[in-house]
């Protein structure tokens, strides 16, 4: 039995949304693995990310931040949307120093 045309787009689109889904899952899911368990990779994202460059407390605060950094940059990590591939393709060079290469044909709409 073949399947109609329309049935055939409806698989095509199906599988699209979970391969992008999948993606998104496994650059988001090492992305934050590798950041939170160790101290120099904290350090590289809090220094090139603009959201953390904003933020603002007191000297007296200082050692506070600092014993409890992982916690808000892995809470960062997981409220953010790894659907920007362009955020994410600079987050993975700048931190983790893994550049993706030409991935233009992807940004493509």
């Amino acid at each position: 039995m073949q399947a109609t045309q329309e049935t055939q787009f409806s698989l095509l689109a199906m599988l699209h949304g979970h391969i992008v889904a999948a993606v998104e899952s496994y650059l988001a899911s090492t992305f934050i693995h590798k950041v939170t368990n160790s101290e120099a990779l904290i350090r590289k994202l809090i220094e090139t990310d603009p959201v953390f460059s904003k933020i603002k407390f007191t000297l007296k605060e200082i050692y506070e931040k600092h014993e409890n950094l992982p916690l808000p940059v892995a809470s960062y990590l997981r409220d953010l949307i790894f659907h920007d591939i362009a955020k994410v393709k600079a987050m993975f060079t700048e931190v983790l120093g893994c550049d993706f290469c030409d991935i233009t044909w992807l940004l493509k709409r």
